[in-house]
């Protein structure tokens, strides 16, 4: 329950900022969290992610637990395109080998929010520290974040 009251706060104040996810990189408190803004992002990410032909992607963040790894990347914008607008994805990989996740990323008040923790299948929301995963809007496991 306090999970869910806190995503509210989270999505009332995103709101209530014109829903401005602040632009650009943030510095994570995670070790390799920090790539620098002009960096690509994988190529083993960027193939998972349709942008359509011809688009980049530039990384934004990376988070690692013992578990997974969590890419954070969105479109580089082109003088002729918008596609820098658009929301960055996440791609979520499991070390157990598992399939990896990719959904939507959003920032919203100190923490990122990959997939919808209320209502989505897989989702997991970054926030100091912590990846907390939810499972069908239900939280199944929270995992602190490697330094």
């Amino acid at each position: 329950m306090g999970a869910l009251i806190l995503g509210v706060v989270a999505l009332v104040n995103f709101l209530a900022s014109g829903g401005d996810d602040g632009g650009g990189d943030r510095e994570s408190t995670a070790a390799d969290a920090s790539p620098a803004a002009s960096s690509a992002c994988p190529d083993r990410i960027a193939s998972l992610i349709d942008v359509g032909e011809g688009k980049a992607l530039s990384l934004a963040e990376t988070y690692r637990t013992a578990e997974m790894r969590i890419t954070v990347c969105r479109p580089t914008a082109s003088a002729d395109d918008d596609s820098g607008s658009r929301s960055p994805t996440c791609v979520i990989e499991f070390d157990d080998g598992g399939e990896p996740v990719v959904t939507s990323a959003q920032w919203g008040i100190g923490a990122y929010d990959c997939g919808d923790s209320h209502f989505g299948l897989f989702a997991v929301t970054i926030s100091n520290d912590l990846v907390t995963v939810y499972e069908n809007g239900v939280k199944t496991d929270e995992q602190a974040l490697l330094t």
